[in-house]
């Protein structure tokens, strides 16, 4: 009882010292008590004398646990551990977290598992200006343009299995002029590849992207071959981030345009920027390479 006085409210280790002295007091004195009790009982009141015993021993037990052992705290109330133990006017009860004198330390609250990933919030366009997305890229194009630094939104839409005009697909589905969609296409000289970008209301003009490459001609490069040298899928094939920086041609009408539209690295996804972002971060020569 001396040792609750003078401990007032504790937490482990400390609460159980009180409980564990009494226990050992009782484990050391009771025997003897026992046996003195039993020795003045005549021998045949010994066994009322036991019963006496026991309950006595029960009794005291009780008592003493009672006075000796700390409260437990009522339900909803806050645990001794966690109430100020400083006098003075506030009291940093942990990091970050203070409370007037005597009264509960704050609650942390503290989420079950990682912080929820905030929304990924789209591109804008309110000002009439291309905004780069604050987010991960989901392909390998939008991954080169984020590292150039470029202003660009990312376009989707459904893509339709059975289609394989990819490009009037995308400016139907996106409701854009033709004009400013662009299509990537792969050419062959015979010893190199390149890249031709014309608009998806024309075709390329292979004779003069042999001129302005300085070859003799050129041919449409065999899709496998433009899929292992670009890494994309045909259809889906970007200017940006293929796996082989080639010669780029960009047909002289994008510049027309505020924005243009070009494969995003898979179907169903397009990239819009400027033009002039276009052609400068593929390092591409501007040409009249389509034709009607």
């Amino acid at each position: 009882m001396v040792y609750a006085a003078l401990a007032g409210d504790v937490a482990l280790p400390w609460a159980v010292v009180g409980p564990s002295l009494t226990s050992f007091g009782i484990a050391l004195t009771f025997p003897v008590m026992i046996l003195a009790i039993l020795d003045r009982a005549p021998g045949n009141a010994r066994g009322a004398a036991a019963s006496v015993q026991a309950f006595t021993q029960l009794i005291m037990g009780a008592v003493i646990s009672s006075a000796v052992s700390p409260p437990s705290p009522a339900r909803g109330s806050a645990s001794p551990r966690r109430r100020c133990r400083s006098q003075s006017a506030r009291r940093c009860c942990g990091p970050g977290t203070c409370s007037p004198a005597g009264a509960p330390c704050a609650r942390r609250h503290v989420r079950d598992g990682p912080a929820p990933t905030p929304p990924r919030a789209r591109p804008s366009r309110a000002d009439g200006r291309l905004v780069m997305a604050k987010r991960s890229a989901p392909t390998p194009a939008a991954a080169a343009l984020q590292a150039a630094g470029v202003d660009f939104a990312e376009r989707s839409y459904h893509h339709d299995s059975a289609v394989t005009d990819f490009g009037q697909e995308a400016a139907d589905a996106l409701g854009v002029d033709p004009a400013r969609v662009l299509k990537t296409l792969l050419v062959d000289d015979g010893s190199a590849l390149a890249v031709a970008i014309v608009p998806v209301t024309g075709q390329v003009d292979l004779k003069a992207v042999a001129a302005a490459l300085g070859v003799k001609k050129v041919a449409m490069a065999d899709p496998r071959a433009a899929e292992r040298s670009s890494g994309y899928v045909v259809g889906g094939i970007s200017p940006f981030g293929q796996r082989r920086q080639l010669r780029t041609l960009v047909d002289t009408s994008a510049l027309e345009h505020g924005t243009v539209l070009v494969s995003g690295g898979r179907r169903g996804l397009d990239l819009e920027l400027a033009p002039a972002d276009l052609v400068r971060v593929t390092d591409a020569t501007t040409a009249d390479i389509a034709r009607a």
